[in-house]
């Protein structure tokens, strides 16, 4: 169930600064802007485990970094 799981916490912004420099290793092929860069960064570096996104290539990326993405389907 969506919104049972949901709470707000602090993020260390340093700490998803360094995360989102890591991704950029592979933007250049894959096209990554930065908002979705600094999403997923969000999400790996408070380590959570699903990643909600109605964007198509923030859940690719959050994919990638092995995080359930629960409202997108792969086309794999």
């Amino acid at each position: 169930e969506i919104g049972s799981g949901f709470r707000i916490i602090s993020i260390l912004w340093e700490t998803v600064f360094a995360q989102a420099e890591l991704f950029t290793r592979s933007t250049a092929e894959k096209g990554w802007r930065t908002v979705d860069l600094v999403h997923v960064a969000s999400a790996t570096s408070m380590q959570a485990t699903e990643f909600f996104s109605f964007d198509q290539q923030q859940n690719h990326l959050a994919g990638q970094h092995r995080l359930k993405t629960p409202l997108f389907k792969s086309a794999a």
